[in-house]
C-alpha cells in the first residue's frame, strides 16, 4: 500500500481534517468551534479569492490585507486550511520551523496565541515529517491557489453528505474541482494538480499515491503497467494501484519506492541513477513547543505564554525575585525559545548576555571615549559602541528576527547614568535620539523594535527603590518566588524529574518550605532562599543534603 509508517503523524492530522472539519463541520485546531459552515466558507472565498490582492507583496502580507476586517471563525478557518497546505511538504522544502512561522503568523493578526496544547503538540509533530516536493509553483505563486483548492473542496464536502464519502466520490469531487480550476470556470486558472494528488493520498493514504505530479504519475503508469497487468486504458490512480499491489507481492515493498535512484531510472525516460546527494546543511535551530520549555523550567505553560505576550507588547521586562530563583536561568532559555533558537546548543547571535555592576557605565553600554595605543606607542581617543549599539545594529540588519538583550543585576549598575537617552528610546521606538558621542553621517540612534530586553533584580537587594519612577514605568515586572501558598511548585517538580523516592521529596519539601516561611515571616518573602540552592545530584542523599545545608545555606542565614 501506498501509507508510509513513517508518516503517521502526518496521517492523524489528516484524520482530524476530514473527521473534523470535513464531517462535523469543526474546526481543526478548536475542535470546540462549530465553524467549518457553509456561509464562512463561503465569506472566506469572497474575501480571499474573489478580492484577490494584486499587490506584488509576499503571500502573508497579501493574505493579511484580504483577511484584515475578517471575524474570528474566517480566520480560525484560514489557519486549518493552512495547516492542510504545509502538512504535505517534505522537510528538505519546507522545514519545522518554517510551517509553524507560516501558521502562527496568521494566528497573531486576531486570534493571538490561541494555541490549544493537546491540538498544538500533534501540529508540530506532523510538521517534522511531510511527504514529497510539491514543485516551485505549489511552494510560490501557487500558494494562494491550492489553499483555494483547499477551500473549495472544504466547502463542496460541508454541501453534500461528508460522512458517506467514498474513494471514489472523493476522487470524483477533487478531479472536479480541479477542472474548476483548471478549466477557467472560476474567477482564476491555475493548474492546482499537486493540491489534488496531496489531497486524495492524505484522505485515503493505502490507496493513492504519495506523488504531486501528474507527470510523474503518468511516466510511471506507463513505465510499469504492462509488465503489472494493466490495460493502457486504465485511470492512471486506479493504475498505480494495481501496479503497488503487483510489484509489492512480486518484489517486494521497496521496488515502489519510485524516487530511489535506482528505481526512478527505470521510468524517468531511462536516465541513470543520479549520483548520491550530498550531505544535508546543518538543521536550523528548533523552534520549540512552549512544553519543552515549560518542562526545563519546570514553570506552567501559562506563566510563560504571559511572559511571552508581556515581553511582546512592552519589550522590556524584569525578573525580579530572591537569589537562587532561577530568574536569570529562565531568562536565557526563555530567550531563546522567544527568538526561536534551540534550547541547548551553543549561544546564537539573537541572544546576548551581560552583567551591570557599580563600575559600569554608559561608555560601556552604549558609546563613549576610550584611550587606546596606536602602533606607534602613542595614547589616542576614540570613540568606540558599546555592546547595546552592536546589538541594536545586528537587529536591525535582521528586521523579521528577533533578538533579546539580557542584562543580569539590572539594579547593581546606576542605570539611569548607563541608558541615558535609551530612558526615552526604550518607550517610544520609532523616535531618534542623538548620541552624545557619535560622529559621521548618522550620529542617530533608533532602537529596532525587533530588539527586546530581559533584566534580572534580586529583591533582596531592595534596589527597585533606586530605579527612576521615568525608567522603571518602561519595563513590565515579573516576580519569582521560591515559596508561594506553602508550595514550592519549581523544585518539587525538579525533584520529582530526578525520581526521587516520595519519602526523601516530601523531606526535602518540609525542610524547604519551613525554612522560607520563616525567612519570610523575620524578614520578608524578598529574602526567600532560592530553589536552585536544593536542585543538587546528591540532594537526596542524606550527607548530600546536609552539605547544602551547611556549606550553602548557613551562611545566609547568619
Amino acid at each position: 500500500m501506498a501509507r508510509n509508517p513513517g508518516w503517521e503523524a502526518v496521517y492523524e492530522v489528516a484524520d482530524l481534517f476530514r473527521q473534523r472539519c470535513l464531517i462535523e463541520g469543526k474546526s481543526l485546531l478548536w475542535p470546540e468551534q462549530a465553524i467549518w459552515t457553509v456561509e464562512n466558507l463561503d465569506a472566506l472565498w469572497d474575501a480571499f479569492v474573489d478580492k484577490p490582492d494584486e499587490g506584488s507583496d509576499p503571500f502573508v502580507d497579501n493574505l493579511h490585507n484580504q483577511l484584515e476586517s475578517e471575524p474570528l471563525p474566517i480566520h480560525m478557518i484560514a489557519v486549518d486550511l493552512l495547516v492542510m497546505y504545509c502538512l504535505p511538504i517534505s522537510k528538505g522544502k519546507m522545514g519545522a520551523a518554517a510551517k509553524t512561522n507560516l501558521i502562527t503568523t496568521e494566528m497573531s493578526w486576531k486570534l493571538g496565541d490561541q494555541r490549544e496544547n493537546g491540538q498544538w503538540l500533534r501540529i508540530e509533530r506532523s510538521f517534522a515529517d511531510g511527504i514529497a516536493d510539491p514543485g516551485m509553483f505549489y511552494m510560490i505563486a501557487g500558494r494562494p491557489w491550492h489553499v483555494a483548492y483547499l477551500l473549495r473542496f472544504g466547502k463542496a464536502c460541508r454541501n453534500r453528505q461528508p460522512g458517506n464519502a467514498t474513494k471514489e466520490s472523493t476522487k470524483e469531487l477533487a478531479d472536479e474541482i480541479l477542472s474548476e480550476f483548471t478549466s477557467g470556470q472560476l474567477e482564476v486558472r491555475a493548474n492546482v494538480a499537486a493540491g489534488r494528488h496531496f489531497l486524495l493520498h492524505l484522505l485515503y493514504p493505502n490507496e493513492f499515491e504519495s506523488i504531486a505530479s501528474s507527470d510523474h504519475k503518468r511516466k510511471i503508469f506507463t513505465t510499469f503497467a504492462e509488465e503489472s497487468g494493466v490495460e493502457p486504458s486504465t485511470d492512471v490512480d486506479d493504475g498505480l494501484f494495481a501496479i503497488r499491489e503487483f510489484r509489492e507481492a512480486t518484489y517486494g515493498p521497496e521496488s515502489c519506492h519510485y524516487y530511489s535512484p535506482n528505481i526512478r531510472a527505470l521510468w524517468d525516460n531511462g536516465k541513470p541513477p543520479p549520483p548520491p546527494p550530498p550531505p544535508p546543511p546543518d538543521p536550523p535551530p528548533l523552534v520549540h513547543s512552549v512544553e519543552v520549555l515549560a518542562a526545563k523550567t519546570h514553570l506552567d505553560a501559562s506563566f510563560l505564554h504571559e511572559i511571552e505576550s508581556l515581553l511582546t507588547e512592552k519589550r522590556q521586562l524584569i525578573f525580579e525575585g530572591p537569589h537562587g530563583s532561577g530568574k536569570t536561568y529562565v531568562a536565557e532559555l526563555f530567550a531563546r525559545w522567544f527568538t526561536g533558537q534551540a534550547l541547548d546548543d551553543a549561544p546564537t547571535e539573537h541572544v546576548e548576555i551581560v552583567q551591570f555592576h557599580q563600575s559600569y557605565g554608559y561608555e560601556d553600554f552604549v558609546q563613549g571615549i576610550r584611550p587606546e595605543t596606536n602602533t606607534q606607542g602613542q595614547l589616542t581617543y576614540n570613540v568606540r559602541d558599546g555592546i547595546f549599539l552592536e546589538f541594536c545594529r545586528r537587529a536591525a540588519d535582521k528586521p523579521k528576527a528577533k533578538f533579546v538583550l539580557l542584562i543580569d543585576e539590572i539594579n547593581r549598575g546606576n542605570i539611569s547614568r548607563i541608558f541615558g537617552e535609551l530612558d526615552l528610546l526604550l518607550e517610544y521606538r520609532d523616535k531618534q535620539a542623538r548620541l552624545p558621542y557619535a560622529t559621521g553621517a548618522n550620529p542617530y540612534l533608533t532602537i529596532p523594535k525587533n530588539l527586546y530586553i530581559i533584566g534580572t533584580m534580586n529583591s533582596a537587594d531592595r534596589s527597585l527603590a533606586q530605579v527612576d519612577y521615568a525608567l522603571r514605568r518602561r519595563f513590565y515586572f515579573v516576580r519569582f518566588m521560591p515559596v508561594e501558598n506553602g508550595q514550592a511548585v519549581v523544585l518539587d517538580r525538579w525533584l520529582r524529574a530526578q525520581e526521587l523516592d516520595v519519602t526523601t521529596r516530601q523531606h526535602v519539601l518540609a525542610r524547604f518550605v519551613a525554612l522560607n516561611e520563616r525567612v519570610s515571616a523575620h524578614l520578608s518573602q524578598d529574602y526567600q532562599i532560592g530553589h536552585s540552592f536544593f536542585m543538587h545530584p546528591k540532594v537526596g542523599v542524606p550527607e548530600g543534603f546536609d552539605r547544602i545545608w551547611t556549606r550553602a545555606i548557613h551562611p545566609l542565614l547568619e
